[in-house]
Order: C-alpha cells, then sequence, then structure tokens
C-alpha cells in the first residue's frame, strides 16, 4: 500500500448498549408502569396486614387455650357453676349452710341476706278450716 493512499472505510454493524433518552410517549408509558405497580405493592401491603392479623388472632386464641389448660393443670381445678343447697338458720340463727349438691360438700357457712331473714308473705291468705 502506499503512503498517500488512506484505507478505505468498512462499516460494521454491532448492538452495543447504550443510553437512550426516552420519548415523552416513553416516560407516560413508564410512569404508567410505576403507578400500576405502586397500587399493587399497597394491595398486596394490605392483604399482608390482614392475613397477619388474622393469624396474630389465631396465635393469642390458642396462646389463651394453653394459658387456660396449664393453669387448670397446675392448679388442680378450675370454678364452675354449681347447685347448691343452701339450709337455713343452721348452724344458728342467721346463718345458712351452703352444701353442694352433687358431692354433698359442705361449701361453707354464711349470713342470710334481709330478704332470707324476712320473707315475703305469701299474697292470699291460706283458707281457714271451718269449724
Amino acid at each position: 500500500m502506499s503512503k498517500n493512499k488512506k484505507p478505505k472505510p468498512v462499516v460494521k454493524k454491532e448492538k452495543r448498549f447504550l443510553r437512550c433518552r426516552f420519548t415523552p410517549e416513553e416516560l407516560l408509558e413508564v410512569g404508567k408502569t410505576l403507578a400500576d405497580a405502586t397500587n399493587a405493592l399497597v394491595g398486596l401491603e394490605e392483604d399482608k396486614k390482614r392475613v397477619m392479623s388474622d393469624f396474630k388472632a389465631k396465635l393469642d386464641a390458642k396462646n389463651a387455650d394453653i394459658t387456660i389448660a396449664s393453669n387448670k393443670i397446675s392448679t388442680g381445678y378450675e370454678n364452675r357453676s354449681v347447685e347448691c343447697d343452701l339450709v337455713m338458720n343452721t348452724p344458728t340463727e342467721g346463718k345458712k349452710t351452703v352444701i353442694r349438691t352433687d358431692t354433698k360438700e359442705k361449701v361453707g357457712v354464711e349470713e342470710m341476706s334481709e330478704q332470707e331473714l324476712n320473707p315475703e308473705l305469701p299474697l292470699e291468705p291460706e283458707p281457714q278450716p271451718e269449724d
């Protein structure tokens, strides 16, 4: 090759990863995608809160069951509504003895209430036998 001659330019093609500025239409599309993704994320976060709240309630309920059962085991009893007989004026006048009807166990002795000390009179007089 001679020194005065320039080599003929050769054009080749290849792809390169280069910065490209967005057109207004592209920016609008990206903005819409961003808004949609943000709304979806907010919805998912709300769903997560709701599910977490539901699970917390379920966990709290199970923990309460465990606490109650554990307390029953450690104390050996629980309080229940039990039918009782009230024996008035026993062991002394003005006192009443409380007795469980299921086990016949004496529960205790209590003061009689004012109403128990002064029972109401019947509304209708009892018929008197005729002479």
